[in-house]
């Protein structure tokens, strides 16, 4: 072995290699010998084919020196070559790699933290043609580290797509660069994926066909996808995996898949020439390459999940616990509930290769067989309300708005203006008979501008309503009139209430509403025109005259737009296909107020920024107005609105509505596939007269573009065409009822 201490190093030392005849490896890195310095040594390679490793890092070495070097690869007998930390781009990465296309030698090649990715401002200097081809000539190599070398998203998808071929490199390293190798050792591109800079100084280097040890201990966690995987570097195992039909569990197949934690427990399908048969037994064998650490895997059929009762197992959970979005095959997640898992504890392999040669039959790159779900004959459910997602819903009721008024009558301060018993229950009797049009008065004029977050009428909101309903006349009934009634409402709030945030002084709330109508019906018909001689002869003039015309707009009604628009087969089914990412979107953004021990909420500020995200503000059509009623209408009714933050906690059910209401009004195009989506689009008028699902449909869509994590955006399955894309087996379907 050959070692230089010294940083300066001598024509006659370098080209003594020529005579060493004992030496298997040279080690001169480190070392700043620079191009010159190393030609002499590769001159004396040349002459001398008995060196097996040749490690020439942090030399400052660059593409001058690559034509000699693909000499030595062309003519020597060197196994493995180690070039990280120098300056060598992608002219000299084309010497380099046509040098290695027929090369029956070299097994490993670290050339990491170079600059193969920069073409020095031409095509012709690009290396990339070379690697792809390296990729797919050379059955040779077997470790192969290119990470850190500036590839960009083009290069790195070519790369990908050439390495798919090749099934001899079992270790594959791409860090810093973009993309990352995955448990299989495909290189998984996405153009999400921002360069793992993190990991320019914090790189394992490669040793040949060694594990490296406690690899297993630089992982953060093994409870997703595993990236930048290296089956030689962490010393992955063969396994087989055994499901024993009518022993293991009640799984029947086919199909049969089995899920594992490093890689977020997504299917993998026993492929159907894996099942073995002897004359009491059928069973299912399933091979796979799997890191070092703790192993968690289970079992699936098409229908149901279970754990393997004939192998070992683990309880992970106190309770039965829901795995969510476990993808099972296209376009089909499933939830799987499991308090146990199948467990083993996986040892590090240290032998994966002997002289270079795999000990394994399991090679990188293979797919597993693909499940196709047999054609079975189609049955449609005939859609109704109590079998669909709507069902949970508390819609207003008899019993609901009774118990919503004598709250608000009970809180209310009506007695102190009305004192007269027998005139009192004249009056309630009066509201109570139609209470659920002022409730829904109420509803939509404090979605307007509420006080923060708190759902209030404030003034300008209120007076907005005044003018509407032509109360003031300029000479009985004037504004400063309304204004005095407006503050001996909102100043009426008891003492003990004044510093309740859900009552603020800025507003009036709901239980308020019934007395700012009781004062303005007293100003104009007892004390004005003297016209009525009760109260409640005066709100009947006001309810006649000014209030039954407008509070008979069904705008004012959040259920007539259920009924009419949202509560149908087409929402339903849309809100069921494309759950996955209501729920992602829920889940990441409901966490704002949420205390430690709440359940999971969303609160209006969260709605009111996903619609930033998706750019809904940049629209002409769209006001701030919008998520405000989206949300207060998505809401079901509360009893209490004084001592409950419910009516702010938005449930999942909830948001789905709202992201109904808001799709309703931002009108965005169709998504491909639906037969008349080649009609002209950008007439807004002709995409607010889409059906509901439709606009749905690409709001939904819009989500998972804008609002949902890169890696579940990378997961989730292509939308090419509508959920609604009519089938043309349509005529198929059988309908039942359920």
């Amino acid at each position: 072995m050959l070692r230089k201490q010294t940083q300066h190093t001598t024509r006659q030392d370098l080209q003594h290699v020529k005579t060493y005849k004992n030496q298997q490896k040279i080690l001169k890195h480190h070392n700043k010998l620079l191009d010159n310095s190393v030609q002499y040594l590769l001159e004396g390679l040349l002459s001398n084919r008995s060196f097996k490793k040749l490690n020439l890092s942090k030399n400052f070495l660059t593409c001058k020196i690559c034509p000699l070097l693909r000499q030595v690869l062309e003519q020597c007998y060197l196994q493995e070559l180690y070039l990280y930390w120098n300056q060598i781009s992608g002219k000299g990465g084309i010497e380099i790699f046509e040098g290695l296309k027929e090369n029956q030698n070299l097994h490993v090649l670290d050339i990491s933290s170079n600059n193969l990715g920069k073409t020095e401002g031409n095509l012709q200097s690009s290396c990339i043609q070379s690697i792809t081809q390296f990729f797919i000539q050379n059955k040779k190599m077997i470790h192969l580290d290119l990470s850190n070398n500036q590839f960009d998203f083009q290069q790195s998808l070519e790369i990908a797509k050439a390495l798919e071929k090749n099934n001899t490199i079992y270790g594959f390293h791409f860090q810093g660069n973009i993309g990352y190798v995955d448990s299989r050792g495909f290189l998984i591109v996405n153009e999400l994926q921002e360069k793992e800079i993190a990991q320019l100084h914090t790189q394992v280097r490669i040793n040949g066909c060694k594990s490296i040890e406690n690899f297993i201990k630089l992982r953060e966690t093994r409870e997703k996808d595993l990236q930048n995987c290296c089956w030689i570097c962490e010393g992955w195992q063969e396994m087989e995996f055994t499901w024993n039909v009518g022993i293991s569990g009640e799984i029947r197949p086919d199909p049969i898949f089995i899920h594992f934690n490093f890689e977020d427990y997504r299917a993998n399908y026993f492929r159907k020439d894996s099942h073995l048969e002897s004359k009491f037994l059928q069973k299912y064998v399933y091979s796979r390459m799997v890191p070092p650490g703790d192993l968690f895997y289970f079992f699936s059929g098409q229908d149901s999940s279970e754990i393997a009762q004939d192998l070992p197992k683990k309880v992970i959970f106190q309770e039965e616990t829901c795995i969510q979005n476990v993808f099972l095959y296209e376009n089909c997640y499933i939830d799987v509930y499991l308090k146990e898992l199948n467990f083993q504890k996986i040892i590090q392999n240290k032998g994966l290769f002997y002289k270079y040669e795999s000990q394994n039959k399991i090679q990188p790159r293979k797919k597993d067989q693909i499940f196709i779900p047999a054609k079975q004959k189609k049955f449609k459910y005939k859609w109704k309300l109590p079998q669909s997602l709507f069902a949970k819903w508390k819609a207003d009721n008899e019993d609901i708005i009774k118990r919503c008024f004598e709250f608000d009558w009970k809180y209310g301060k009506i007695g102190k203006i009305v004192r007269n018993e027998e005139d009192e229950q004249e009056v309630a009797n009066f509201f109570s008979q139609r209470y659920a049009q002022i409730k829904n008065f109420y509803k939509f004029y404090a979605s307007k501008s509420p006080v923060g977050d708190i759902w209030a009428i404030q003034n300008g909101v209120f007076l907005e309503f005044i003018d509407k309903i032509k109360i003031i006349d300029n000479k009985l009934v004037k504004d400063a009139d309304i204004n005095i009634k407006w503050v001996a409402t909102v100043s009426s709030i008891p003492q003990s209430d004044k510093t309740n945030p859900r009552n603020p002084v800025q507003g009036i709330n709901r239980y308020q509403i019934m007395e700012i109508l009781i004062r303005i019906a007293e100003e104009k018909y007892i004390l004005k025109q003297k016209k009525a001689q009760s109260y409640l002869q005066a709100l009947q003039f006001l309810w006649e005259e000014h209030l039954f015309q407008e509070l008979s707009n069904e705008s004012y009604n959040p259920q007539i737009w259920r009924n009419q628009r949202y509560w149908n087969e087409e929402c339903d089914t849309c809100l069921k296909f494309y759950k996955p990412i209501l729920e992602h979107v829920y889940k990441k953004y409901a966490k704002l107020k949420v205390k430690p021990g709440q359940p999971p909420f969303m609160c209006l500020e969260e709605l009111q920024n996903i619609c930033t995200q998706c750019g809904f503000n940049e629209l002409a059509h769209f006001g701030p107005q919008i998520p405000l009623l989206a949300f207060n209408f998505s809401m079901m009714t509360q009893i209490d609105e004084i001592n409950s933050d419910r009516i702010f906690q938005m449930s999942l059910l909830e948001f789905m509505e709202a992201v109904a209401r808001i799709a309703e009004d931002v009108s965005l195009e169709p998504i491909e596939g639906i037969r008349f989506v080649d009609q002209d689009w950008e007439d807004l008028e002709r995409r607010k007269n889409q059906p509901l699902g439709h606009k749905l449909e690409a709001f939904i869509v819009k989500l998972l573009q804008c609002c949902c994590d890169s890696l579940f955006s990378e997961k989730y399955p292509k939308i090419k065409k509508s959920f609604f894309t009519i089938d043309q087996n349509d005529e198929e379907y059988e309908l039942i009822s359920p």
